[in-house]
Parts: structure tokens; sequence; C-alpha cells
């Protein structure tokens, strides 16, 4: 069960220089061993305050408990820090997690960081998994950080550079037009494909293409050209989470 001490303990194996010697006696106390790799999950979850043991009980009965720290970050989010385990397992882990919550009717998103192979680059993932729950589609429950990692190196560089490019790039173009963008790229450039998921005629598809190259200077059917518009959108996504 999670106590405070899982808590505490994890905010220890965040910091830039750990205590070997502390970190590997307190692991005894609980009975626990953590060996490489790594990995950090967090779970954000809309939760009744009385649903906690819940949660934890069943993310315990999930994980392996002696080679995982589970814990609560704040009310709504809870750390899952794996070892031992590759990361195609804990992926595999997580989604057993992800459906047994939402068979309870938890409504909740996860970010998973990426593989540490020391518990010094324990931070690195940490982070990697805000980025993935920052940067991830809402309506994806789990983003791994790899999904998003364009994005979040997108999101390093300084606001006045990321607002400047978008402008640039994207020009005055209307959100009907910044959408239909997005959905030709998600169809991987498919005019067909992407008409028929959008319900719309392949021609009236067609002429929102040539306006869209009209007003960016940017032909979305040319692989350069789309990957800068691309870049742009995502920019102005991630102007609007942050």
């Amino acid at each position: 069960m999670e106590t405070a001490f899982e808590g505490t303990l994890f905010e220890d194996l965040l910091k830039e220089t750990i205590n070997q010697n502390s970190i590997d006696q307190r692991l005894n106390l609980i009975g626990m061993k953590l060996e490489p790799p790594f990995q950090v999950g967090i779970l954000e979850i809309k939760l009744n305050p009385l649903k906690k043991n819940e949660v934890i009980q069943l993310l315990e009965y999930v994980f392996d408990t002696q080679h995982t720290l589970i814990g609560f970050l704040n009310v709504n989010r809870v750390f899952v820090l794996t070892s031992t385990l590759s990361e195609k397992l804990m992926k595999q882990k997580m989604n057993t997690a992800i459906h047994q919550l939402i068979a309870k009717r938890f409504s909740l998103r996860v970010g998973m960081g990426s593989l540490a192979e020391t518990e010094l680059n324990i931070c690195h993932s940490y982070h990697e998994a805000e980025s993935a729950l920052l940067l991830g589609d809402d309506n994806q429950t789990l983003t791994t950080y790899t999904e998003v990692e364009t994005k979040a190196l997108l999101d390093r560089i300084d606001a006045r550079t990321k607002q400047q490019f978008q402008e640039r790039v994207l020009g005055s173009l209307s959100e009907k037009l910044i959408e239909t963008l997005q959905q030709f790229f998600l169809c991987n450039l498919n005019i067909g494909e992407c008409a028929k998921s959008m319900y719309i005629h392949r021609n009236s598809l067609i002429y929102r293409i040539k306006k869209i190259k009209e007003i960016t200077g940017y032909n979305p059917q040319e692989l350069n050209d789309a990957i800068t518009l691309q870049l742009a959108i995502w920019v102005k996504q991630i102007q609007r989470k942050v």
C-alpha cells in the first residue's frame, strides 16, 4: 500500500545527486530492489480522494511490487517507476492497468518516459513522461515520449521564436484549413483517404489544398513544404497547451 514513504523516496531518486547508501537502506526497509533498466510512467486520473487506495492496489496487482515503486505525486497524479522491465513489457503492463482502471470507471491519461540505464537518469525518464502527458493527444489514453519527441524538441525553442515561426508559416489560415491540413497529414497526404475521413468531396479537398498553398506559399503535397507546415501546426498546438 502506498504511503508518503514511497513518494519521498521517489523524489530523492529525481535529484541531480543521489545518496545511494540512503536509497538502498530505505529500499531494504520495504523489501524492494531497483535494478536497471528503469522507466517512469505518470497516470493523470480524475479521482475521488476516497478511491486513492483502490488505484494503488490495482497498480500493485499489475506490476511486480518488489521491483516497482508506486505512489502519488499530487492529488490526481500517480507515478510508476519500474525496474528490470523492457520497454515493451512496461507498455503491456501499463495498458493492462489502464483497461482495468477504465473498467472501474476511472478517467485517465498516461505518459511514459523512455528507458533509463542508471538511477541518475531516472529523472530524465520522469520529465519525458511529463512531456508525453503535456504534448500527447488529449483523446489518446497512453502516450509514450517517442511519440511526442519531435514536439518536445520544438517545445524547447524560446516562445518568441515559436510564435514568429507559426505566424509566418501558417499566416492567416482559418481554423477550417488548419484542421484540413492536420487531417491530410494524418492520412499521409492521401487525398482520397483524407476526403473520405472528412466526409467531403475529393474536389472540395483539392480546392482547400490549393487555397492553403495560395495563402502560405507552401504546398502540402510536397514533402519539404509538408514538413514545414506540420512543424508549424505542432508549434501552434504546443502554444495552446503550455
